[in-house]
């Protein structure tokens, strides 16, 4: 995945506009299953950073929730 797409979703992400987080996750979605080990940590710095209930049960199910039950080993 690109630098510049991160870029982009952590301008987006930092922004005051709670619409603009929404774009950052609608643009995420369908990459969900292309992110890496490397991924999981900028995910979990989406949630520290905007933790509205919201934003994190999306990225919980629908992008670092996916990745997670992947590699888990139980």
């Amino acid at each position: 995945m690109d630098e510049s797409l991160w870029i982009l979703i952590d301008k987006l992400w930092q922004a005051e506009q709670r619409e603009l987080q929404y774009l950052a996750l609608d643009i995420l979605s369908p990459l969900a299953s292309k992110f890496s080990e490397g991924h999981v940590t900028k995910l979990e710095k989406m949630i520290i950073t905007k933790s509205w209930w919201d934003t994190v049960d999306m990225i919980a199910r629908n992008l670092i929730g996916k990745k997670l039950l992947k590699n888990q080993t139980c």
